[in-house]
């Protein structure tokens, strides 16, 4: 038995079928969409994906079943945000990685080998005075590093 609750919106039995314009919400959104319920339901989408999709959800735990299809709208509406604003930032994306890749190129025309003049010589530590003996490292010199014990 099928109640209508909407014009896109259809209950059955144990799952809701949802019709989706993808005018609307192109398919990566829907897929996104779909993505992102699996853990809540099965999604099963069919349909033409010039003039209509047919999204079946069949909720897993079956308590759910009554705002699955409110969830699956938050999320349609979640990825269109997200795509549409990745489609907007593109060009300023595009930009940075572009700049980021011409500044690599630079340096890896530089001499991977410093010239022996530009070679910094490692400091050499002077013995230090020590009449009141309190330059002992910490850890006496024959104690063992206790071991992770299975």
């Amino acid at each position: 038995m099928m109640e209508k609750s909407s014009k896109n919106i259809q209950h059955r039995k144990e799952r809701v079928l949802m019709s989706i314009n993808p005018k609307i919400y192109p398919l990566e959104v829907i897929h996104a969409a779909a993505y992102s319920m699996i853990d809540r339901a099965y999604v099963i989408l069919d349909g033409d994906p010039a003039e209509e999709i047919i999204v079946e959800l069949i909720p897993k735990d079956k308590k759910c079943k009554k705002d699955i299809e409110l969830e699956f709208s938050n999320e349609l509406l979640n990825y269109a945000v997200y795509y549409n604003q990745a489609r907007m930032n593109k060009e300023a994306r595009d930009s940075i990685i572009k700049r980021v890749f011409s500044t690599h190129d630079q340096t890896s025309e530089i001499s991977e080998e410093p010239a022996a003049e530009d070679v910094e010589k490692p400091e050499v530590l002077e013995t230090v005075e020590d009449p009141l003996g309190i330059a002992k490292p910490w850890t006496p010199k024959n104690k063992k590093v206790d071991e992770c014990k299975e």
